[in-house]
């Protein structure tokens, strides 16, 4: 499939949702008795009809994030260019706890950062990453915060510290 092969895809999916509602009117057991009527598990079902099943499963009872007149705040809207990179990803499944497993992505990543650090007015030290969602970003703000008042913990965790006991 080439970029206008996909092109073409997203344009004729973008412009079905664009006629259709944006919050779907279904109730759980709607979907609950769909599921357990088409998916017992019992025999296997050929790729592309689960692929097409699920897909007008979406486009029928999920909230249309790319429709024209959807405004939610925290759902962005899918952009070819998104669904490309996710496509990469879930291809070649970089996993970037190490740069040794994913030498190109982590270098991606940093190349990215820093850029953004630029536009930002940082350091050109400054150390970032891109999280998956906001309690990995939570997270990673907390271990950043103690390892600046507590520079140990970014070496030894809490095993730097001496166990204090709890008076009884």
């Amino acid at each position: 499939m080439t970029t206008g092969d996909l092109r073409r895809a997203a344009a004729d999916v973008e412009r079905d949702i664009a006629n259709g509602p944006i919050v779907p009117d279904v109730a759980p057991q709607v979907i609950r008795d769909y599921l357990g009527s088409r998916y017992d598990f019992a025999k296997p079902l050929a790729l592309d009809e689960v692929v097409a099943d699920v897909e007008q499963m979406m486009q029928r009872w999920h909230v249309q994030v790319t429709h024209p007149r959807y405004f939610g705040l925290f759902n962005p809207s899918v952009t070819l260019a998104s669904v490309i990179a996710d496509t990469l990803v879930a291809m070649y499944n970089p996993q970037l706890a190490t740069w040794r497993t994913s030498p190109a992505a982590n270098e991606i990543e940093r190349h990215a950062l820093a850029w953004l650090a630029g536009k930002f007015g940082l350091p050109a030290a400054t150390s970032a990453s891109f999280t998956a969602g906001g309690a990995e970003a939570n997270l990673s703000a907390v271990i950043v915060a103690l390892t600046r008042a507590f520079p140990e913990y970014g070496e030894s965790g809490f095993g730097a510290y001496p166990r204090r006991r709890q008076s009884t």
